[in-house]
């Protein structure tokens, strides 16, 4: 749905590929380009188009555009490696850090037959099978795949925030998804910074179920800390429940809508990639409007 490509600053050199190259990573495209060499791959980029365009106001106009892709498709790899041994050799030193943790693809201007997943800028890159990135997907609704589904985005983000108005903490069907999150962040992303606390957005919905703020956060305490792994809190947040409908995982470099729920179930559930807009959107208002917050600590060891 998402995913992370190293891409050559190479390729920006060359003014016959921009067009291709911004529109490749255009915001919602589900591709995002890592900053690989870490804090250097924007000026990198930054200095091959000033020099491949001459024309002033031309310049200008493709370093808005990386201003843009800066905004909206850079992902921060942390701990990557770099050897500066022999000078600047950006697709070496990509190769060796796609297989310590792999990219999605490594785009550059040529392909590789020892390396499958490098991507040839041009035509040919449509059809490989790494380059795809469908807006849409169905999935089975259990944990691990909803979980998995995502872990992509999930791996080049620092925020991690699920929205369900039905959460129910009692209920195996919503607190085994909640758990195989709190498991993957604990267990998989050695190399990112900790996520240690996952956002709920939820209500306590007391028209249907009869259920206070007071009863529901009773209710979260009693269920969910031994279940949730030690080193990974969930701060919830209350809101009323006509304000929630479309039930998301978000992050701070994107969104998935889960057409049914973060609730395991029956058969598939189709997934569908945020827009820009309603991303931003959704971005802007998850922590407006609630009437309670709490936290509750993982104690499962």
């Amino acid at each position: 749905m998402i995913y992370e490509y190293a891409v050559s600053p190479h390729l920006f050199a060359n003014r016959e590929n921009l067009q291709l190259l911004f529109h490749a990573f255009e915001p919602g495209s589900g591709r995002l380009i890592s900053d690989y060499p870490r804090r250097k791959w924007l000026q990198y980029v930054r200095a091959f188009i000033k020099k491949s365009i001459q024309e002033e106001s031309e310049r200008n106009a493709w370093i808005e555009l990386l201003i843009l892709l800066e905004k909206y498709a850079i992902s921060e790899r942390q701990g990557a490696f770099w050897s500066d041994g022999n000078g600047f050799n950006w697709i070496v030193n990509a190769i060796h850090e796609h297989h310590r943790r792999p990219f999605r693809g490594i785009l550059n201007d040529k392909a590789n037959t020892d390396e499958p997943d490098i991507i040839s800028l041009g035509v040919s890159m449509y059809s490989h099978n790494n380059w795809k990135a469908p807006s849409t997907r169905s999935i089975p609704r259990c944990a691990s795949d909803m979980v998995q589904s995502v872990a992509n985005l999930i791996d080049v983000s620092t925020t991690l925030i699920l929205v369900d108005r039905n959460f129910n903490p009692a209920d195996g069907r919503f607190s085994k998804v909640l758990v195989a999150f709190a498991e993957y962040l604990c267990n998989v992303r050695t190399h990112q910074p900790k996520i240690k606390q996952i956002k709920y957005i939820t209500t306590y919905d007391q028209e249907h179920c009869n259920r206070t703020l007071n009863q529901f956060e009773k209710r979260c305490q009693t269920f969910l800390p031994e279940i949730l792994p030690n080193g990974i809190e969930v701060k919830f947040y209350l809101k009323v429940k006509n304000l929630l409908h479309p039930r998301l995982v978000l992050t701070n470099k994107g969104g998935v809508n889960f057409e049914y729920g973060l609730d395991e179930g029956h058969g598939e559930v189709i997934l569908s990639r945020l827009s820009v807009e309603v991303f931003e959107k959704e971005w802007a208002q998850w922590d407006k409007k609630f009437v309670r917050e709490f936290t509750i600590p993982g104690l499962k060891t």
